[in-house]
């Protein structure tokens, strides 16, 4: 016969007790309750440690490219949906996420408190998940002599490990940085498959089930895909954990593509084949907003060195989460760097130690591959962006770190009931299981404040590593958006001293120079950021602001009309095009301008008014007056918006109206006058 059942499912190995076997503690009557504490204490302590993200703002570092200026997400209707599942927006497929991000807005408009809300919820789902996924997965990560423990042992030890990964500084990027939602998203997705994963391939589960869970499998892959693309190594995760702990796959010659394996790959191909979609869509993405580097960029030696370094990275920062900053930048990768060498080193120390000892801690080496493969599409192999690493990558790739801490905290209650170790010895171990959670969920406490606002954030970062010109260029955009201009441009002037050929920094340095008046050289630091990067339309657009405020119309049109080209979608550029159109008696185009503007956002008051305006001088008064009393629903408190609503209605014969108006519009400069006299 075959060495399959007759329900198709692969036959168990013979010494493999079912998933799940543990003996059912009942020495107290009040265990059942405790059943229920647990995983609510998990969902408590993590949101407890996590509390200080509600009082965060948004960040400019993507959040607003994704949240601030982007109006493409805020709604929930079809179009909104049709949106998020066809954008590559910020080079990122993820339908899912976006969708998420249009719920925040419908519930919370732009404030930031709810964002964060929603993203701390998801990450305390993923916490308690993860707590129902240890709870059936280490009693497997065990030797078999364990499977003696209590449920309440298994229990603890479960909420040991969720807790580790839960808590941890390392996830405090993923919840506190509100464009960081993708990794939120996907994670109890993640972890939902694992869990439907081990139900359907329990042997001591009615074979009838098999299907059930293994096609919940799928599909909640499926949605972790939606969520973030990168969680496309899972199914070679899954083939990991059929060699150890769960023994379906033996690792002898011939017995991988024998009749027993044949189903543990037929049941592997929905997973890879939904991850060849979602990596291709990924790859897509990346390469259409030219974020991807090529080989000529970035050789296949500097992608080996950067992976050899990152696995050691992660590693070493779960271990000791300190100095945790937004942005590891890509610094030298030559193979003589002494870290670089020094990683090589115990990176091929761990493997070789883990592989000798294989037989007899076979889960210490599935959890160093694990660690690894999840690790892989972040650790060069398809490099973008200016990070060498990021906290946010280890979001699931720690989970293998965390059942081992839950597998030794398994162990010693083993060792307690065996014998093998004393009460005193038992307490101290439990002692320092809490003292360990309470000091990672203290610095995750204290870490969540660094992502209090944009100028904290890249002042932390400063703080770890002052030779970033990321950093400084971002700090200094912070203090330019505060009206501190002169500090900022100690910052972009630090950042092109790192870097003389960075685009973004010579534009923000034209910024900061125009706020201080010097036109010609902001002018000039501009062009420079388009010879560097001919398709900033950051640059483009605001050349173009600068050569209006000069006087110089022409050239300025030419810029916003560029800046358009390549977002046609923003509002800001169609709304001066339309103002320097009109100043020089091209009208048509002018209201052409403006209602592009506000066929993309209505809400836009400028474009309101400044059709108003336009429509007026062409003698649309009724028209006019509707976009001003528009423009005064959005912003009620603009005396000149009063005063050219007055005029408007003064020319349609509402001289009543109109004197109300008028007399709004001066109460509101005088007001104004009062305030800056103080």
């Amino acid at each position: 016969m075959s060495s399959s059942t007759k329900s198709g499912r692969p036959a168990a190995a013979p010494k493999r007790r079912p998933i799940g076997s543990v003996s059912v503690a009942r020495s107290w009557a009040g265990e059942r309750l405790l059943g229920w504490f647990i995983p609510i204490f998990v969902i408590v302590f993590t949101g407890a440690c996590f509390a200080p993200v509600l009082q965060n703002q948004f960040v400019n570092w993507d959040d607003r490219v994704n949240l601030l200026e982007n109006l493409s997400y805020r709604g929930l209707d079809f179009e909104h949906l049709r949106w998020a599942f066809t954008t590559f927006h910020n080079s990122l497929y993820r339908p899912l996420t976006w969708i998420t991000l249009e719920a925040d807005y419908l519930l919370w408009g732009m404030q930031p408190s709810g964002y964060h809300l929603t993203s701390l919820i998801l990450h305390c789902v993923a916490a308690v998940l993860a707590y129902f996924f240890f709870v059936r997965f280490l009693p497997l990560l065990v030797r078999d002599e364990f499977f003696g423990s209590s449920a309440l042992a298994v229990k603890l030890a479960a909420a040991f490990a969720a807790l580790i990964f839960a808590v941890h500084p390392m996830r405090v990027e993923p919840v506190a940085w509100a464009s960081g939602r993708e990794n939120v998203v996907s994670g109890p997705f993640f972890i939902v498959t694992l869990i439907c994963y081990l139900r359907a391939v329990d042997t001591g589960a009615p074979a009838s089930s098999y299907w059930k869970w293994m096609s919940a499998a799928w599909l909640s892959y499926a949605m972790s895909l939606l969520g973030k693309g990168a969680v496309v190594t899972l199914p070679i995760a899954l083939l990991i954990l059929d060699v150890n702990p769960l023994r379906r796959l033996v690792a002898k010659r011939g017995q991988w593509l024998g009749p027993q394996a044949r189903l543990v790959w037929l049941e592997k191909a929905p997973f890879f084949f939904l991850a060849l979609g979602a990596g291709l869509l990924a790859i897509f993405g990346k390469q259409q907003s030219r974020l991807m580097y090529g080989f000529d960029q970035y050789g296949p030696v500097d992608r080996l060195v950067q992976a050899i370094y990152g696995l050691v990275f992660y590693l070493w920062k779960t271990l000791i989460p300190t100095n945790l900053s937004p942005l590891y930048e890509m610094e030298s990768l030559s193979v003589f760097e002494w870290h670089l060498i020094l990683s090589a080193i115990v990176l091929a120390a761990i493997t070789a130690a883990l592989w000798l000892l294989r037989q007899r801690w076979p889960w210490a080496l599935a959890i160093w591959l694990y660690h690894a493969v999840i690790l892989l599409p972040y650790i060069g192999i398809a490099q973008n962006g200016p990070q060498i690493a990021a906290d946010r990558y280890n979001y699931l790739a720690c989970l293998g770190w965390s059942a081992l801490a839950g597998a030794a905290a398994l162990y010693g209650w083993h060792a307690w009931q065996s014998g093998k170790i004393n009460r005193a010895v038992f307490y101290s171990l439990q002692a320092s299981a809490v003292m360990l959670v309470v000091v990672l969920g203290f610095i995750t406490w204290k870490q969540t404040q660094v992502w209090r606002d944009s100028e904290t954030l890249w002042r932390h970062a400063l703080a770890i590593n002052d030779n970033s010109y990321f950093a400084h260029h971002f700090l200094a955009t912070a203090l330019l958006d505060k009206g501190e201009s002169t500090e900022a441009l100690s910052h972009f002037n630090k950042s092109l001293e790192i870097n003389p050929d960075y685009a973004s920094a010579h534009a923000g340095l034209g910024s900061a120079l125009a706020d201080l008046g010097d036109l010609e050289k902001s002018a000039q630091q501009f062009r420079r950021a388009l010879v560097l990067d001919p398709g900033s339309m950051e640059a483009h657009y605001n050349l173009g602001r600068i050569l209006a405020r000069r006087g110089e119309t022409e050239q300025a049109v030419a810029h916003y009309t560029q800046a358009l080209a390549i977002n046609p979608n923003d509002v800001d550029t169609h709304n001066n095009l339309g103002l320097l159109l009109a100043g020089r008696g091209d009208a048509p185009n002018a209201i052409e301008h403006f209602q592009v503007a506000l066929r993309i956002d209505p809400r836009y008051a400028k474009a309101h008014f400044n059709l108003g305006r336009v429509l007026v001088q062409q003698g649309r008064i009724d028209e006019a007056v509707g976009h001003f009393r528009s423009a005064l629903q959005i912003q009620p408190g603009v005396a000149e918006i009063h005063e050219n609503l007055g005029r408007a209605l003064a020319l349609q014969g509402k001289s009543a109206e109109a004197a109300e108006h008028l007399q709004e519009a001066l109460r509101i400069l005088k007001s104004q006058q009062s305030m800056s006299s103080r």
